[in-house]
């Protein structure tokens, strides 16, 4: 199988439009405030663990980590598209 990589083009910061730029900005600041709260919502089910049923908290713990996991990944990806569309320094 053989990969076909596209042609050679415009850089990506030469195409992003500051409005697209700032648009990424705030969609990081609001990904990294909800994977903030998720922390601070996981720490408060942790302290009232003793309160849920073993299932319940097993259930609410795998919730969360995939919740957490998934939060991650949105920063990653967004922190990786403000890289490719910031101006080299």
């Amino acid at each position: 199988m053989t990969l076909h990589l596209p042609a050679p083009g415009p850089r990506m910061d030469e195409l992003a439009d500051p409005q697209e730029i700032q648009m990424l900005i705030e969609a990081r600041a609001r990904a990294q405030r909800i994977l903030d709260e998720l922390l601070e919502r996981q720490t408060e089910i942790e302290a009232a663990a003793s309160d849920l049923l073993p299932g319940q908290l097993a259930a609410g713990r795998a919730a969360f980590r995939k919740a957490t996991e998934s939060a991650r990944r949105v920063l990653e990806n967004l922190d990786q598209a403000l890289k490719l569309i910031s101006p080299v320094q």
